[in-house]
């Protein structure tokens, strides 16, 4: 997945703002590694646009955009935060399912950590 960088932040205005000059700061750094490493024919444009649009790529497709290797497709994925249900919203829906991720938590911890999300949100959301 390419995306914006993103961080959680606490405070008032002055504080906000320079979290958000500090991720565009990271941002630019990261487009500048992409800049270094595009495939041939490819412009640093689209991958703005790819980071913008939070875009998943599996190795193949990795490989239409910057200079890497591909190796051995792995098409089960090793774990699925619940942060990435939450927060990932254009996530793939193969890796969301439960048997799309391998070492998936008992149905017990699951619940738990489900009812920790929401009151964490509750509480984030007031």
């Amino acid at each position: 997945m390419i995306h914006k960088p993103w961080a959680g932040c606490e405070g008032n205005a002055t504080e906000l703002r320079k979290m958000a000059e500090k991720l565009d700061a990271v941002e630019s750094g990261i487009m500048n590694i992409y800049a270094e490493h595009l495939a041939e024919g490819v412009d640093i444009e689209t991958v703005k646009g790819m980071v913008e649009a939070e875009t998943w790529l599996n190795g193949t497709q990795a490989a239409e955009y910057f200079r890497v290797k591909v190796g051995e497709e792995n098409t089960i994925a090793a774990a699925v935060q619940d942060y990435t249900k939450l927060y990932c919203h254009n996530a793939p829906k193969e890796i969301l399912e439960p048997e799309g991720a391998a070492g998936q938590q008992d149905t017990g911890e699951q619940d738990r950590r489900k009812e920790i999300v929401s009151l964490a949100m509750e509480y984030m959301t007031r």
